[in-house]
C-alpha cells in the first residue's frame, strides 16, 4: 500500500511518501511533485515512512530538484533510512541533494533561506537606486600569496596579483605583470609595455598554472550581489566609490574584491578588481575582459558558472587594465568581503625534499596534482636514471598517517605517455600482485609525471634504489 500525505507548517510544504517508492508508484509520486513544484520554490520530502527508493523515484527527485533550482529554490530530503541513503549514495547524488536529519531541520533551513532573500536593501549610487542582496555564503578569508611558486587556477579562484603564465618549466620574466583569474580564465597584463596583454582559457582549472610572486585570492563564493533597481548607466569610478561605502550601510565586513558585469551594447565587460586599502586611500588593482556578448545570469546559476559561460575563448575580445572612465550599462556586481587574510600554505599539499629542501616549482606543482589524497609529500631523489627524474615518495594523509611508499617519475611528455600505456597494456595483465601499478599521470608543458605503486617496497626498513 502506497500513500502520499502532505503537511504545511510555517508556509513550508512537506511531502511524506508512505510505503515503497518503486517503479509502479513513482508515476503517482511524480504527478504529485509536478503540481507542487509548479507553485512552490522550496519543498521537503520526508522519508520517515518510506524505506525503498527505485531508480524511477530518483528520476522524480532529480526532475523536481532541477525545476526548483531554476527558480532559485531547493528540494530538501529528510529522515532517510540507511537503505534509501545507500541508493542515493550509489547514484552519486548524496552530494547533490540537500539532506537533513529530520523534517524540522529542513524546515528551519528553508525559513533561514527565505529570510536571507528578504534581506534585500536599497542604496543610492550616482543618483540611481541599487538592490543589495546578501548571498547564502559564509565569508571566506582572503588568501595572501607571498611565496614564489606555481599555483593552479583551481587554487586561485577569483584572484588578482603579480605573476605570469606557467607555460614552461622556468618563468619568462618578460611576461611578468598583473594577472587576474576568474574560474577557467586568466588575464595577463605585462609590466613591460612592449608586450601586449594576453588571456588564457583552460578546459580544466587544475591544468592551468601561474607563476605567482604576490597575489590575493578571494575564494569562489561572493558575499553580496548588487544590481540596479531600474535600467541605469554609471561610470566605473562612481560605481566603485559608492560600493566601498556599502559596509557602513549594511553592517557587512570589509569589501576585498568585486566582480562587475557591464552589459554595454558597444562592448560588454567583466571586471575583477581588488581593493588595496592604504593609510590614505583605496588603490584599485585588477583587469577588464571585453566580450562579444554578455547575457544575464540564469536562474539558479552561480557566479562561477556565469563567469565560465561568459569567459570563453570564442567570446573574449581582449583584456586590459581597468578603465575608470568607462560608462557601464545596467551593471551587475558581486562583492567579496572578509575580515582576515590567511597564508594559503595552510590549505595546500606540502611538498618538501627529504633533506628539508624546497623542490623546483614545477616538481611541486606536478606532485600536488598527483598526490591529491595527501596533505604532506616528502620526495627523495633516486639515482641511476638518464631519461627521467625518479623519486621515492613518502606521503601522509590529512590526519598525518603515513601512506604506502610510492615512486614519482618525471620525464618528457612522450616518455611518460608511452610508459603509462605500456604498463597498462603489457605489465598489468600478467602481474597478478599489481606490484607496479600506475596510480596517476599528469602533464605540464612538455613534461609529464607518473605515480607508481610498488607493493614490494612497503615497510619501515625499505631501501629502494
Amino acid at each position: 500500500m502506497f500513500n502520499i500525505s502532505i503537511q504545511t507548517q510555517d508556509s513550508v510544504i512537506c511531502v511524506m511518501p508512505e510505503g515503497r517508492l518503486d517503479t509502479v508508484n513513482s508515476s503517482v509520486f511524480q504527478e504529485q511533485l509536478q503540481s507542487l513544484t509548479d507553485q512552490e520554490e522550496f519543498l521537503i520530502i520526508d522519508f520517515t515512512e518510506c524505506n525503498y527508493l527505485s531508480s524511477s523515484g530518483i528520476r522524480s527527485l532529480i526532475t523536481s530538484a532541477k525545476k526548483l533550482g531554476s527558480r532559485g529554490g531547493r528540494l530538501m530530503l529528510s529522515a532517510l533510512s540507511p537503505e534509501v541513503f545507500q541508493v542515493i549514495e550509489m547514484a552519486g547524488l548524496h552530494t547533490v541533494f540537500s539532506l537533513f536529519r529530520d523534517e524540522p531541520s529542513a524546515r528551519e533551513e528553508i525559513l533561514r533561506m527565505r529570510k536571507s532573500v528578504k534581506a534585500v536593501s536599497e542604496i543610492n549610487i550616482g543618483g540611481y537606486l541599487f538592490q543589495v542582496q546578501p548571498l547564502d555564503h559564509p565569508n571566506e578569508p582572503v588568501l595572501d600569496w607571498q611565496n614564489p611558486g606555481i599555483a593552479g587556477y583551481n587554487e586561485l579562484g577569483f584572484a588578482v596579483g603579480i605573476g605570469s603564465p606557467a607555460e614552461s618549466l622556468q618563468e619568462n620574466p618578460d611576461m611578468r605583470g598583473l594577472f587576474t583569474t576568474i574560474g577557467n580564465c586568466a588575464g595577463f597584463i605585462p609590466l613591460k609595455r612592449k608586450f601586449n596583454p594576453e588571456f588564457r582559457v583552460v578546459t580544466d582549472p587544475v591544468s592551468g598554472g601561474i607563476f605567482i610572486h604576490q597575489a590575493h585570492s578571494f575564494g569562489t563564493h561572493p558575499s553580496v550581489r548588487v544590481k540596479p533597481e531600474t535600467p541605469a548607466g554609471i561610470r566605473m569610478d562612481e560605481l566603485m566609490d559608492s560600493l566601498f561605502q556599502i559596509p557602513r550601510n549594511t553592517g557587512l565586513n570589509k569589501i576585498r574584491a568585486m566582480l562587475i558585469a557591464g552589459f554595454n551594447i558597444e562592448g560588454p565587460t567583466i571586471t575583477l578588481c581588488y581593493d588595496r586599502v592604504t593609510e590614505t586611500r583605496n588603490e584599485i588593482s585588477g583587469a577588464s575582459f571585453t566580450l562579444n556578448e554578455l547575457t544575464d545570469v540564469k536562474k539558479g546559476e552561480t557566479l562561477m558558472e556565469f563567469a565560465n559561460r561568459s569567459l570563453t575563448i570564442e567570446n573574449i575580445e581582449g583584456v586590459n587594465s581597468i578603465d575608470l572612465s568607462l560608462e557601464l550599462a545596467n551593471p551587475l556586481i558581486w562583492l567579496f568581503t572578509a575580515e582576515e587574510t590567511v597564508d594559503p600554505a595552510s590549505g595546500r599539499i606540502q611538498v618538501e625534499g627529504a633533506d628539508g629542501s624546497v623542490p623546483e616549482p614545477y616538481i611541486e606543482y606536478l606532485a600536488r596534482r598527483l598526490y591529491t589524497d595527501s596533505s604532506r609529500v616528502v620526495i627523495k631523489p633516486l639515482h641511476g636514471g638518464f631519461s627521467a627524474q625518479t623519486f621515492q615518495v613518502e606521503s601522509f594523509d590529512p590526519d598525518g598517517r603515513k601512506l604506502r611508499p610510492t615512486v614519482l617519475k618525471i620525464a618528457n611528455r612522450a616518455l611518460i605517455t608511452r610508459e603509462a600505456e605500456h604498463c597498462q597494456k603489457y605489465a598489468l595483465p600478467y602481474i597478478l600482485n599489481n606490484s607496479a601499478m600506475v596510480l596517476g599521470t599528469v602533464f605540464f608543458c612538455n613534461t609529464g609525471a607518473l605515480r607508481y605503486n610498488f607493493v614490494g617496497i612497503g615497510g619501515e626498513q625499505t631501501q629502494l634504489k
